[in-house]
């Protein structure tokens, strides 16, 4: 059934980004309520046990993410997201207990309903939007991401106000509950206006008629090209009609598809995102419980991530006029430059230097036109599904382990040193990007896959004269001898 107020476009977008909306509320929120709970609530916790309640969900992402890629595959992508926000109800509903076990508990399936969407939602919007939009699409999952964090500063915003007037028990209360709403607002759009699967999920099980009338619906009226370029994609991305596995990920076909994709997953957080965005009391220096730091925290918080916001925009005009591989270096490298700015001013006089706190609201708008913006639009576009799973599951770990470790390693390092650490990491990147990445827009996955193959990564085959660009021999004739139908 057609919506009558929207294109079916912009409600495919709308379905597949909602995810990212309690995704980003989900950690903006706990930033706001982290310290309050343990000062107020749970009163006899630890550092550890408290730093467990912000860091508990990156777990519940990575087993998230695997479970994706496997109820993506099993039961498609419109029931994936069904069953995630479901669960997401009930995630929220046992965080608003003021027991310790029950709050970690929805913490952790507040996670796992984050890695599914972080997996089926790329994924149902890249299959059901016209190919010249899947960019602008994509990029949006980081709008509404961003969005999402802006609702929860706005909500930690008021929670100082709050505790003066002695009101901080509901008003935790309803920080945390609040983003539920968005879950309940995409099970009636999925239950009432979109009952159909995506038109790949339907091929890749041989069910022709039913895409040839998703795609009539609600993608283009090219069914038959459509539909073929489908039905080829399947034929390279499966071989002797079975998925696509784990192993297969470092065959010759995929290896350097799968070795870029990972770094862009790496890139997300050792880039600087969880420490932006789950530590900005840190960086802008606020304290445990004062009122007035807590404040000026918040306001600097709200306004990175309006800056952010803003920023996912650009991205999202950019990827579609120029393509994905110049935002992704270009973005990169200035992000590199930006925190190493940071950090020369923070070694030659302090961590408290404003100039260098109003460098770094710079960040997200070079984050955001880069693996920001595009990481997993990037990985999703050029990886089979068991790929965009690892990668999923890459991007989670690193998010566990940047989290866990980041106040150990600042009070070794300072928050120079942190930054200089991000800003070297991204300037290698940055090469890499240059010199391994391809385009990926306007051309089909398995144009892709082959593309990765033969002219793109460390390892591929091209012909240049007498030469052949190889690692060694073997690999030489893995490649000839496993994928010679695919190099014809």
């Amino acid at each position: 059934m057609r919506n009558k107020c929207l294109s079916p476009t912009s409600f495919t977008i709308l379905i597949g980004s909602f995810g990212y909306f309690y995704w980003g509320y989900t950690n903006g929120i706990i930033n706001s309520v982290l310290f309050f709970l343990q000062d107020f609530v749970f009163t006899q916790i630890s550092e550890t046990q408290l730093s467990l309640i912000a860091s508990i969900n990156t777990i519940g992402a990575a087993i998230g993410s695997y479970l994706g890629g496997v109820i993506a595959t099993k039961f498609g992508r419109r029931k994936g997201l069904l069953i995630g926000d479901i669960c997401f109800l009930v995630a929220t509903v046992l965080t608003l207990f003021e027991n310790y076990e029950m709050v970690i508990c929805g913490r952790f399936l507040q996670g796992v309903v984050v890695g599914l969407n972080g997996v089926i939602g790329p994924l149902y919007l890249n299959e059901m939007v016209p190919k010249n939009m899947r960019g602008f699409a994509g990029t949006l999952n980081f709008f509404f991401l961003n969005i999402g964090i802006i609702v929860a500063y706005v909500i930690g915003f008021f929670i100082p106000k709050a505790l003066q007037v002695g009101e901080i028990d509901n008003m935790w209360r309803v920080g945390l509950g609040l983003g539920s709403l968005s879950a309940l607002f995409r099970i009636l759009i999925l239950t009432r206006y979109r009952t159909k699967e995506t038109p790949t999920f339907y091929v890749n099980n041989y069910q022709l008629a039913e895409a040839k009338e998703v795609i009539s619906l609600y993608i283009s009226s090219n069914i038959e090209e459509i539909c073929a370029e489908l039905v080829n994609d399947r034929d390279i991305q499966q071989t002797k009609k079975e998925e696509v596995g784990f192993k297969e990920l470092f065959s010759p076909k995929y290896r350097n598809a799968f070795l870029t994709g990972a770094i862009v997953a790496l890139m997300v957080q050792f880039s600087g995102l969880v420490v932006m965005f789950v530590f900005p009391n840190v960086i802008f220096g606020a304290g445990i419980v004062d009122v007035i730091e807590f404040k000026f925290a918040v306001e600097m918080s709200l306004f990175l991530g309006i800056i952010n916001t803003f920023s996912k925009l650009i991205c999202a005009y950019l990827v579609e006029k120029i393509g994905r591989k110049i935002p992704l270096v270009y973005g990169l490298l200035a992000t590199a430059l930006i925190m190493y700015t940071y950090s020369l001013i923070v070694f030659v006089d302090s961590e408290a230097n404003m100039i260098a706190k109003f460098i770094l609201l710079l960040w997200p708008i070079t984050f955001s036109i880069s693996v920001g913006g595009m990481g997993s639009l990037y990985f999703s576009e050029i990886l089979p599904t068991i790929g965009i799973v690892v990668c999923t599951e890459i991007l989670w770990i690193s998010a566990f382990l940047v989290t866990q470790f980041f106040l150990p390693f600042k009070n070794f390092v300072g928050l120079g040193g942190v930054f200089f650490f991000f800003a070297c990491c991204s300037l290698i990147t940055t090469w890499y990007f240059y010199e391994y990445t391809i385009e990926t827009k306007g051309k089909t996955k398995g144009e892709l896959i082959l593309e990765f193959m033969n002219e793109a990564g460390p390892f591929y085959l091209k012909d240049d004269g007498k030469k052949k660009r190889l690692k060694d021999l073997q690999m030489k004739s893995l490649l000839l001898e496993g994928d010679a139908k695919i190099l014809k």
